[in-house]
């Protein structure tokens, strides 16, 4: 049986099945190295502060390739740019198998920073691309769910894979799920048909007409709207980056957990982030981001109480906390990406969600790398992951005060009549 473009025009058409099959392996193989690396800088490196430069050599890649993704995109190609982005970042996680030297393994996660912003952005660029318009929420929503899949599972497979304290096999892994992504982009050659070369061609002319209207200099790259919602954002996930970066080795080192124990952490935080990503959305959208930001907020201070007082006193208590992680996660990073585009014109909204991105790779690049310092600082490691703790509850509450100012009813209105404005003034003309 032939298929015709409206074939491809519906939502499961064969493009989007490609791209989220490749977003399971970007992510599974993400998952893997952001749970696993300090545990690795630990029992091979022999250093928990490597750890964070680690975070801070991948934030530092990716944060300046960001603002040169979008015009990558546009002007070399969705596929070119995907499947570039997978081999600089398969080839390089490939070689960490082979020369697990702090040295190269710094080069390798800057390379891979740089490879994850060019991914990002091509694979977004790619379902907006190929689902209906009117089906944009629901496609969006399919695509960012199997991101909640990798979390439950990647985490356990780099465990599996590390058991026995050879990280090896768990890099092969990694480099071969990124190259199987990579040969998956190949595919992706809806560029040039009728279905879709028309709507790509209007994108970056909206985009360009948008750059010609006052947006000079730095502005081309960044939109000015977006950073008050993308600055909290930072600054929330600042305060959750000590669970990111170093829930696994804590709870191997200070809890005594297994694998499968600590897998079940991550397990439990991604049935309760797929349950919240389904329900959160339409809290937002009919009461207000504040109704959903403020038990986000009290929820990362909540969880990391009971991680310093109670965690070792109980498994419960532990899976616990791994649920508050998945709800927390799941219903505050939407809000306030949501928030960034919202407040932006309809013209730069790809510039918005760049953006926002940009500025969410900040909080790593700079929290991971003190939290590594105050771990191998402190009198004993017990004490340092506690001081951790409590510092990422002091960003949390500043992003609470943040979300305060920025979220409140007088100023979510404000914002969002001037975000109208240039629109309104244009269909007038």
């Amino acid at each position: 049986m032939i298929k015709t473009p409206e074939d491809d025009k519906k939502l499961l058409n064969r493009y989007f099945l490609m791209i989220c099959f490749a977003a399971l392996f970007t992510g599974m193989c993400m998952q893997m190295l952001n749970s696993n690396l300090a545990p690795f800088a630990n029992d091979v490196l022999h250093s928990k502060s490597l750890a964070g430069y680690l975070a801070t050599a991948f934030s530092a890649g990716s944060i300046p390739m960001a603002f040169f993704c979008g015009w990558m995109v546009n002007s070399k190609g969705r596929r070119n740019s995907y499947v570039l982005g997978c081999l600089l970042f398969g080839l390089p996680t490939l070689a960490c198998a082979f020369w697990p030297t702090p040295a190269f393994v710094l080069t390798a996660r800057f390379i891979q920073g740089m490879a994850k912003s060019v991914v990002t952005v091509a694979a977004t660029s790619i379902v907006s691309d190929v689902i209906p318009r009117a089906q944009m929420s629901e496609g969006m929503g399919l695509y960012g769910l199997g991101g909640t899949l990798t979390m439950a599972f990647g985490p356990m497979l780099a465990l599996a894979l590390t058991a026995d304290k050879n990280y090896f096999l768990m890099f092969v892994v990694c480099g071969v799920l990124y190259m199987s992504a990579c040969f998956i982009g190949f595919g992706l050659n809806y560029e040039n048909k009728p279905a879709y070369a028309e709507e790509i061609a209007a994108k970056k002319q909206l985009s360009a007409n948008a750059e010609n209207a006052g947006y000079k200099g730095i502005w081309k790259w960044i939109e000015r709207k977006a950073i008050p919602a993308s600055l909290n954002f930072t600054v929330y996930f600042s305060s959750t980056c000590s669970i990111l970066v170093f829930i696994t080795v804590y709870s191997q080192e200070i809890l005594a957990y297994t694998g499968a124990q600590i897998g079940m952490f991550y397990m439990v935080a991604a049935a309760v982030m797929f349950v919240t990503r389904l329900t959160m959305a339409r809290v937002a959208d009919k009461y207000g981001a504040l109704r959903v930001l403020l038990p986000g907020h009290l929820g990362v201070m909540v969880m990391y109480l009971l991680l310093i007082f109670f965690s070792a006193q109980s498994y419960l208590v532990y899976l616990t906390i791994g649920g508050l992680y998945g709800y927390c996660s799941a219903s505050v990073t939407p809000v306030f990406n949501a928030a960034a585009v919202v407040d932006s014109p309809k013209a730069r909204n790809g510039t918005a969600s760049a953006t926002f991105a940009f500025l969410m790779d900040f909080g790593p690049l700079a929290s991971t790398t003190v939290f590594g310092l105050v771990i191998d600082m402190a009198a004993s490691p017990t004490f340092g992951y506690r001081n951790v703790f409590l510092i990422s509850i002091g960003i949390n509450l500043l992003s609470l005060t943040m979300s305060f100012f920025l979220f409140n009813k007088r100023a979510r209105s404000r914002r969002l009549a001037k975000a109208e404005l240039p629109e309104m003034a244009a269909a007038r003309i």
